[in-house]
């Protein structure tokens, strides 16, 4: 992951240098247990864009649509799969729910995300963002 993240990072800086932090290197730390990755780029400041918020990440799907989802046919339990999980904000995985061609753009869906995982301050609602 984080090879192609400095090669992404490498190919932006190289034709918009101003639009990513430039990266520098990256690697695997000498120590064999446990294996851990680095990505070394430019710290680029930004200030306090939180408003005081405060972000508690959690583990997401990160790749949560339709095509990932299914019932299984025994016990009538939805389930996902195809994850590539990491840990950020509790909306994230409805970014692709906003596509009317998804079935979890359905209302259902959204209300009974909302139980699990409430909307985050300030309130927004879901998927009415940007």
């Amino acid at each position: 992951m984080c090879e192609g993240e400095y090669e992404s990072l490498k190919e932006i800086y190289q034709v918009s240098p101003d639009l990513v932090p430039k990266p520098f290197a990256w690697g695997r730390y000498r120590e064999p247990q446990p294996e851990i990755y680095f990505l070394l780029a430019e710290f680029r400041d930004v200030g306090d864009q939180s408003e005081g918020r405060v972000l508690k990440p959690c583990l997401v799907h990160g790749d949560c649509w339709d095509g990932n989802t299914a019932m299984d046919i025994r016990t009538g339990e939805a389930f996902v799969f195809d994850v590539c999980s990491f840990y950020g904000h509790n909306e994230y995985d409805t970014g692709n729910w906003r596509a009317p061609r998804h079935r979890l753009s359905n209302k259902a869906y959204i209300r009974n995300y909302k139980k699990a995982f409430p909307v985050s301050e300030p309130g927004i609602p879901i998927l009415s963002h940007g």
